[in-house]
């Protein structure tokens, strides 16, 4: 799906997806406030907010309103997958982009 077609809501969350699979957000890290990213992002605090319930949602966040919302301790046994698919497509296109900069055509890229 391209970026163009995926909602913003979905495009924070997977940001955020990527930082933790990376370790750029660690376990028990609060994330920034709703306020921030919606102005980060340049969009409102319910679609930040609709973000932050989604990954709630996939246990990768908990959090209550007023306390703000962390990334839990220890990652759930079901989340395990989806942060590996997160890492291998982060490295996909970290390798498609490497390789348009050295001049390989995208279609050649597959």
């Amino acid at each position: 799906m391209s970026e163009q077609s995926t909602h913003i809501y979905e495009q924070i969350a997977e940001s955020i997806r990527l930082q933790i699979a990376l370790g750029e957000i660690k376990p028990g890290e609060q994330l920034p406030t709703v306020r921030a990213l919606a102005q980060q992002w340049g969009c409102t605090t319910s679609t930040v907010s609709r973000a932050y319930a989604l990954l709630a949602e996939e246990g990768l966040t908990t959090g209550q309103q007023g306390s703000g919302t962390r990334v839990i301790e220890s990652i759930l046994p079901g989340t395990q997958p989806m942060l590996h698919w997160a890492r291998l497509l982060n490295q996909a296109e970290r390798f498609m982009l490497d390789a348009i900069t050295q001049g390989y055509d995208p279609a050649q890229i597959q």
